[in-house]
């Protein structure tokens, strides 16, 4: 079965803003204390990792329907196959049907 949507994990996509937040850290830490060159390679590594399109590792799959009865229902699953993240959100209602309207 195939997904009804992809996207970008919000789990993966928080994990790699702080390992962009502890790079530039180590780098301004390392300012002055090591070459020019190798300073250039750590804010450029850091550049590179938050520029670079993130991959679409979250699998979006829901469901929308009303059946005959006039149960309303809204099924949404989300799954990251890169870090596992889960998340799922069922609702149902009976919508009030007047058939003197």
């Amino acid at each position: 079965m195939s997904a009804d949507n992809w996207a970008v994990c919000p789990k993966c996509k928080l994990e790699l803003e702080n390992i962009v937040k502890k790079d530039r850290m180590k780098a301004e830490k390392s300012y002055g204390k090591v070459t020019s060159d190798e300073y250039l390679s750590l804010i450029s590594g850091i550049s590179n990792k938050e520029t670079e399109e993130q991959e679409k590792t979250l699998r979006e799959d829901y469901e929308i329907e009303m059946d005959e009865f006039g149960l309303f229902s809204v099924n949404y699953s989300a799954s990251c196959s890169e870090c596992g993240f889960k998340y799922k959100y069922d609702y149902i209602v009976s919508i009030p049907i007047d058939i003197n309207t």
